[in-house]
């Protein structure tokens, strides 16, 4: 009997030990491919989130092409003169009527958009390094034509692009009509320039290291000293690499 119990005993320790390793293995199997099943999830994520798509500053209205009239020109008010000698008038020397000066073209106010038939996307890059150094858009300058889209990428991990107006307190980085737009870190972001003028524009997680970018958008530079002004405000936030904004502002065509 001894023996018989000895026995059996054994066979249930066995028993306990074989259920207890499955049960080990049932458990990492179970953690194996929740690990796999929520890498996938995060991979999707990350896919679906890059191909996300957003189209900003668009502006539907038709740009009003019709001139204002010209005010007409003011009649000269005829002033009465005493009656001059023969002499004095024959003394008196004639006077040359002096050139009128040619108008400048005022830069204060954008431009009418330029007829664009056939508006192109743009591409700039978001790189952590590049020959123009780390941290950078690639291009940072870019001139195009209103109407026109640029596509940002995040070619490198950790960026996004966004207009800076939360970062200096004012929106002068833009044109006074354009809409700011943001995008989310590795987000791939498409937007449309209706407003002519000039753009600065942020990474904003990388602007203290110089990460900024500029955009012209037609030929067009009315509001090229309030970007400046704007841009010095954000140099100030700027740990290194701050001679970029003005840099990129100096590749700027004036109009």
């Amino acid at each position: 009997m001894r023996d018989l119990f000895k026995s059996n005993n054994h066979s249930t320790m066995n028993t306990i030990k074989l259920v207890m390793r499955a049960f080990v293995i049932f458990l990492l199997v179970i953690i194996a491919y929740n690990t796999s099943f929520l890498r996938g999830i995060f991979q999707e994520m990350v896919r679906t989130n890059q191909e996300k798509q957003f189209v900003v500053n668009v502006n539907n209205a038709a740009p009003n092409l019709s001139a204002a009239p010209a005010p007409a020109p003011a009649q000269p008010s005829a002033k009465t003169t005493a009656p001059q000698s023969a002499t004095s008038q024959m003394a008196a020397p004639q006077k040359v009527a002096a050139p009128k000066a040619t108008p400048t073209k005022t830069t204060s106010e954008p431009s009418v958009p330029e007829p664009n038939p056939n508006p192109t996307t743009h591409k700039v890059e978001m790189l952590n390094n590049s020959p123009e150094g780390a941290m950078v858009f690639n291009p940072p300058y870019l001139q195009i034509k209103a109407g026109d889209s640029v596509e940002f990428l995040p070619a490198s991990y950790g960026h996004n692009v966004q207009t800076p107006e939360e970062v200096i307190g004012s929106p002068d980085a833009i044109p006074k009509n354009a809409k700011p737009f943001k995008g989310a870190m590795n987000e791939k972001l498409i937007v449309k320039f209706t407003e002519p003028g000039i753009y600065l524009y942020i990474c904003n997680y990388h602007y203290i290291v110089g990460h900024v970018g500029v955009i012209q958008v037609g030929n067009d530079s009315h509001n090229l000293d309030t970007v400046k002004r704007a841009g010095t405000v954000l140099k100030g936030k700027i740990f290194s690499h701050p001679d970029r904004i003005d840099k990129y502002l100096n590749m700027v065509k004036t109009y």
